[in-house]
């Protein structure tokens, strides 16, 4: 835990390119009132989305000061005697904005309620942290539909914390199985899981691919022939819309990524990326 007496009046802190950090660390900056913390970064990251989650942190009282350019970082932040409340944020940019929200939420001066103004993007993510938090001792109040949520004022509590094997990762290697017509084995994995991702095991099954899911593990095999033709929606696992969008080159017929809007505002613009990349290599692709 933090010793809250000790931090420094004044402190920068550095976080390369990472733009969940970026999400999750101003939230847990601004529940402690006594140090100011600026946020500094890599160009990149600077010029990526912020302003969403900063205006909300505003609305709770936390001190916010741009350094530089309104909504981009670096930022300054110190909390406040009268933190916490009601705060209203959209969901369509970033599940990191609400998860980043959440988990700071018990620690401020007063129960905090988020009201969602949009539909959320990606809510498996937002449902990892809830039950994360929930793993720590601090219970999360959620509607059926995600657009509200409560939070009571609390301390987290030290556990023990096994943590699965990251799904994203794993998938590269699975679509390089796929692809060869070789098989993978990947150990570790839950097929209970929340982690959205686990969907690509589906997909390339649909694709073609030969499964064979485990409690712990899944077994996957690639086919002589991939298969085309099919339209895939992709916005609960659109990490891996990149992914798929490669094999797809591969595969016997066309394949239709939809859902995935969403991707063009990360660290770079991911659908015209793909498209630029492939298109370069003589293959043909419809953005829409």
């Amino acid at each position: 835990g933090i010793n809250r007496s000790e931090l420094p009046e004044n402190q920068q802190v550095f976080i390369g390119s990472a733009g969940t950090t970026a999400r999750f660390l101003p939230g847990i900056l601004g529940t402690q009132e006594k140090s100011e913390i600026t946020i500094t970064s890599t160009e990149q990251l600077a010029g990526r989305p912020h302003k969403t989650l900063h205006d909300a942190l505003k609305q709770l009282g936390v001190k916010l000061t741009y350094l530089e350019k309104e909504g981009q970082l670096p930022v300054t932040i110190k909390g406040a005697p009268e933190t916490g409340g009601k705060v209203s944020i959209a969901g369509n940019q970033s599940s990191q904005f609400i998860s980043g929200l959440l988990m700071a939420a018990p620690l401020f001066n007063k129960p905090t309620e988020i009201e969602l103004t949009t539909k959320i993007v990606q809510s498996a993510y937002v449902d990892i942290t809830i039950e994360m938090m929930k793993q720590f001792g601090i219970h999360v109040d959620v509607s059926d539909d995600y657009t509200h949520m409560k939070v009571e004022q609390g301390e987290y509590e030290a556990a023990t914390l096994p943590l699965e094997a990251d799904l994203s990762t794993a998938c590269y290697f699975m679509a390089l199985a796929v692809l060869n017509k070789s098989t993978i084995k990947i150990n570790h994995l839950n097929m209970e899981s929340h982690q959205p991702d686990l969907e690509v095991v589906d997909i390339l099954e649909k694709m073609g691919a030969t499964v064979e899911k485990g409690t712990d593990y899944v077994v996957i095999s690639g086919p002589e022939q991939l298969k085309g033709n099919l339209t895939i929606d992709m916005n609960a696992c659109s990490d891996q819309a990149l992914t798929i969008g490669s094999l797809a080159v591969f595969a016997d017929g066309p394949i239709t990524i939809t859902g995935v809007e969403h991707i063009r505002h990360h660290e770079c613009n991911r659908v015209t990326a793909l498209t630029e990349s492939l298109t370069k290599l003589g293959i043909e692709v419809t953005e829409h």
